[in-house]
């Protein structure tokens, strides 16, 4: 479990690389209050170094801060025998695993981004908050995400974890959702998680949902939003779905394996 002062100081790094990178980088402030809250939250943990951090969960790592930190941690990475995640334009980052002997595998999801400062889609109608009815809300995400581990204790720890805000946390019709995090610092905002009922997919609900979570943004300051989406060709909704509201994939998030594990598969598949 990641202690609430080492979430708040991994988070003011994030918020510090996104203000002079996004949104080409890794993480997002929300990624991270997200990954320490919700559903295996008690499994993850972090280190902590001058000017950058390390989220772990299990084998793999997310790498943030100053290209320094993210070197010295890319050390501690490969000792560790840990795969670690990388945004594709990330250079610096890459450099250095490649040099610590790690090679890419084929393990990876888009990293699709929104300009806010453009005109949006028309708000939907029928959005509401999802703490306005906490268990339909939860009940919708353990049907969007079936099997899930997301219980009412779940939704409680993610909405006491900075920053939540609940006008952000978008329920169209009880059918589908988007939560939105809100970075205030470097003005981005995040969709993390999105998810639709599967008896209603294919209906237009989850991106009435995206619309209505980046018109909530817009207003409270984000001139920028991310999303992450698949890109296995076996799961092309998520893809679909974030085009059709106008997200533009600007990057590719890649697994990199250390030497020790590039012969073992990955979550998806090997080192090509």
């Amino acid at each position: 479990m990641i202690a609430p002062d080492d979430l708040t100081a991994m988070q003011a790094v994030a918020s510090d690389r996104w203000r002079t990178h996004g949104p080409y980088v890794s993480q997002h402030v929300g990624d991270l209050a997200w990954g320490a809250s919700g559903p295996g939250a008690e499994a993850r943990t972090a280190l902590l170094v001058d000017g950058g951090y390390a989220f772990r969960d299990g084998g793999d790592w997310w790498l943030g801060g100053s290209d320094d930190a993210q070197r010295a941690l890319v050390s501690y990475a490969r000792d560790a025998g840990a795969a670690v995640w990388t945004l594709e334009r990330e250079q610096a980052k890459v450099a250095a695993l490649r040099a610590a002997g790690y090679r890419p595998s084929y393990d990876g999801f888009w990293h699709f981004a929104y300009d806010l400062t453009r005109d949006l889609p028309p708000f939907p109608s029928g959005v509401t908050s999802g703490a306005a009815d906490p268990a339909r809300r939860v009940a919708l995400h353990r049907a969007a995400w079936a099997p899930s581990a997301f219980t009412a204790e779940v939704y409680d720890a993610v909405r006491a974890t900075p920053p939540y805000r609940a006008d952000l946390d978008v329920v169209v019709e009880g059918r589908a959702y988007a939560l939105a995090w809100l970075d205030e610092r470097s003005a981005s905002g995040e969709l993390e998680p999105v998810g639709t009922d599967p008896a209603h997919r294919g209906r237009g609900y989850g991106a009435r949902a995206c619309v209505a979570a980046l018109h909530r943004l817009r207003a409270a300051g984000a001139r920028t939003a991310v999303v992450y989406g698949a890109t296995d060709p076996a799961n092309p909704g998520p893809a679909r779905l974030y085009a059709s509201v106008g997200f533009v994939a600007v990057d590719r998030h890649v697994r990199y394996l250390p030497p020790t594990r590039q012969n073992a598969p990955g979550p998806g598949g090997t080192t090509p």
